[in-house]
């Protein structure tokens, strides 16, 4: 998960909204620019990224992009268990 908010907003979200997954808080916007989420203005604020979801495999490669229309289009977690359900048996056939 990657947020643009400042350390102590993110820190008390995670707080509220624990999560198994890693966390990486970009103040400087490098991470979201790099990956063409950034953007200037949207619904109220500024310097935001996109509502994005970006699954990456255990040897780097991008596997699933959605990027938002709005704050509430989000790559529904079905999906993002089915992929990883996938990618695991990928794993093991190539074990195999």
């Amino acid at each position: 998960m990657i947020s643009c908010e400042r350390p102590d907003t993110a820190r008390d979200y995670l707080e509220k909204h624990p999560s198994a997954l890693s966390f990486l808080i970009d103040t400087d916007r490098e991470v979201t620019r790099a990956w063409g989420v950034f953007q200037r203005f949207s619904f109220g604020a500024f310097r935001v990224a996109k509502t994005s979801s970006f699954l990456v495999d255990a040897c780097g490669f991008v596997r699933a992009v959605h990027v938002g229309k709005s704050p509430i289009d989000v790559l529904p977690v079905e999906t993002i268990t089915s992929l990883l359900e996938e990618i695991e048996r990928e794993g093991k056939r190539q074990r195999g």
